[in-house]
């Protein structure tokens, strides 16, 4: 029987349990007199939780891509199914250096060096003869918000996603991207030393539910779309 989630998605949540742990101790000091200690360690934990999950939301997709890369190499999914832009992003960082190169000299070594390391890209066979690995193709993947993250899985082709992705969430979709937005951007706030209000334990609560929502969703999404490509990821 096919397992129902990925195993980036399991791995999610195994994470999440660091998660709970903050909330449990949020919970058990806002039970406490409100004094200006608890409030700020309070407030301390919330903070440190919505980083964490911040966190979570990338190292998941960082996952579920690099398992979906395993999986088109060792199910030798054929080149053409995934289209060229997808050759693009294998060799990105190597495209970008023989863009901005200062001579010819240096654009014909980056070339060379590009042709030598996907060989397996950009070779003939119709399928991938060699692995995929995560770097290049996702290095530039942070910041994970929802637009991030639909380019990133249109690097494979997968340009329903936002679609596929609206129609299984249903009315949820629209609290369940915005949150995965509002942690984010709460989170880069918190990096760059802005004075940020994360509200209360429950507040983070609703933050991780509606993530988790979100990772759920798009795992069966992701996992139906590759299913349907003749590659299962799953």
């Amino acid at each position: 029987m096919m397992p129902q989630f990925t195993s980036a998605y399991s791995g999610l949540v195994r994470r999440y349990d660091e998660i709970d742990a903050i909330q449990r101790m949020a919970r058990r000091l806002s039970g406490l007199a409100p004094t200006r200690t608890t409030l700020a360690q309070i407030d301390a934990l919330c903070r440190g939780g919505v980083v964490l999950l911040s966190s979570h939301i990338e190292g998941y997709f960082e996952d579920l891509t690099g398992e979906a890369l395993d999986r088109i190499h060792k199910r030798r999914l054929p080149k053409a199914v995934l289209g060229k832009p997808f050759k693009y992003y294998m060799s990105q960082d190597l495209i970008r250096a023989v863009r901005n190169a200062g001579s010819p000299a240096t654009m014909v070594t980056k070339l060379e060096e590009m042709l030598h390391r996907d060989e397996h890209v950009w070779g003939n066979s119709p399928v991938f003869d060699g692995p995929l690995g995560l770097s290049p193709f996702a290095d530039d993947f942070s910041n994970p918000n929802h637009k991030r993250i639909k380019k990133l899985m249109g690097r494979f082709g997968y340009r329903s996603f936002e679609s596929d992705l609206s129609r299984a969430l249903a009315a949820d979709f629209v609290p369940c991207r915005n949150m995965v937005d509002q942690v984010v951007d709460q989170r880069n706030k918190i990096a760059h030393g802005d004075s940020v209000t994360t509200g209360t334990p429950g507040d983070l609560n609703d933050m991780a539910r509606l993530v988790r929502q979100y990772c759920r969703a798009s795992d069966r999404a992701v996992g139906d779309w590759f299913r349907n490509q003749g590659c299962p990821i799953r």
